[in-house]
């Protein structure tokens, strides 16, 4: 696995993967909201939230193994860390946080109420919980 710059990278590669981060966020408690906490941060549509974070990430960084594996950018001081399920437990997020902190020094990762394995990631990068945002849900918990 090697991690390098995304400019240039394979535009529709990176798209799947977006698309697949945000398939992953909208299950389970509090993906909905993050959701849309991503739409207003990009300020896009949800329909149209898959092909923005790919645009973005082309500022980013990726891991490459025969394909793309991972991407990871950092946008308006939240970074943004994903990598396929079939190449966790490797390294690759690690990889790609240390490549984004080399050109930034604060960055904010937002985290799922419920996704205790993005939460032991970033308590494994030394990261610690310094906001918790509560709020009504509009939608009840039975439906997620």
């Amino acid at each position: 696995m090697s991690i390098q710059r995304a400019a240039g990278a394979n535009h529709d590669a990176l798209r799947q993967l977006c698309e697949s981060l945000l398939d992953e966020i909208c299950v389970g408690r509090g993906g909905r909201e993050l959701r849309g906490d991503l739409g207003e941060l990009f300020e896009c549509e949800s329909e149209s939230l898959g092909a923005r974070l790919a645009l973005e990430a082309q500022s980013g960084w990726i891991a490459n193994e025969t394909q793309i594996s991972g991407l990871g950018f950092w946008f308006k001081g939240v970074g943004l860390i994903y990598v396929a399920p079939g190449s966790r437990q490797h390294g690759t997020g690690r990889a790609l946080y240390n490549a984004i902190r080399t050109e930034h020094s604060v960055i904010d990762f937002w985290v799922r109420p419920g996704d205790r394995a993005a939460k032991s990631f970033g308590e494994a990068l030394g990261l610690k919980a310094r906001k918790l945002v509560m709020n009504e849900s509009q939608v009840a918990d039975a439906e997620e």
